[in-house]
């Protein structure tokens, strides 16, 4: 069991150094610029406002670009807009230094912690699962060892995108549903109000897989 636990600890400072590991590398890319850039809308109008006087800020590849505009509001309708919301914490933390490459990691971070958090929940729902410590133990062994291979996974969970966010809240869902409807360890007074929160989350955050 010792070893087990080394292992486990191991590997899980491995899969949090492959996610954190010069995220500030590369500078974002298309769609993570689009996210940080509605955060700063938000900052300044309250919600991913299109135009803001001088700049357009509308990625959607239609012939007729106003599709993706509500006219009334002038809002960013292509997608829901939780990961947008989200992004505003990175953009906060980015605003404290000049470094191009630090605001990238600052960016980035609260997405990488998100997915990181969101493969340990996955990890903690399958426990129960298993009949004895020894078989917990050796299932965490597989699976952040899993996980470690896992390069595209790992990549999406460092973007500025929804991917992270919606696996975090995804793991939330799980380990919700089955400890109330599996194990009962839940009660509905705990079970209902937090499952209903988290899927509103889930939906504002990437709706085809809420349905």
């Amino acid at each position: 069991r010792v070893l087990l636990n080394a292992l486990i600890a191991l590997l899980t400072v491995l899969l949090a150094l492959s996610i954190f590991k010069n995220i500030s590398y590369p500078l974002l890319w298309n769609d993570e610029a689009e996210t940080a850039m509605f955060a700063t809308r938000i900052l300044t109008f309250g919600y991913p406002k299109v135009h803001d006087g001088k700049n357009v800020l509308n990625l959607l590849e239609l012939p007729e670009k106003n599709l993706a505009v509500d006219g009334k509001r002038d809002a960013y309708v292509a997608t829901v807009w939780g990961h947008f919301y989200f992004a505003v914490i990175g953009e906060l933390l980015s605003r404290l230094t000049d470094d191009i490459y630090l605001k990238t990691a600052l960016v980035r971070i609260p997405f990488g912690m998100a997915g990181f958090m969101g493969l340990l929940v996955i990890a903690l729902t399958g426990l129960p699962f298993f009949l004895n410590h020894k078989q917990r133990l050796c299932f965490l062994s597989a699976f952040l060892f899993l996980e470690l291979l896992a390069i595209p996974l790992i990549l999406h969970l460092r973007e500025v995108r929804y991917y992270s966010l919606a696996l975090c809240l995804l793991s939330i869902i799980l380990y919700l549903y089955s400890r109330y409807t599996i194990f009962r360890t839940l009660k509905p007074f705990f079970f209902i109000p937090l499952f209903t929160v988290t899927l509103v989350l889930f939906y504002n955050s990437f709706p085809p897989p809420f349905f």
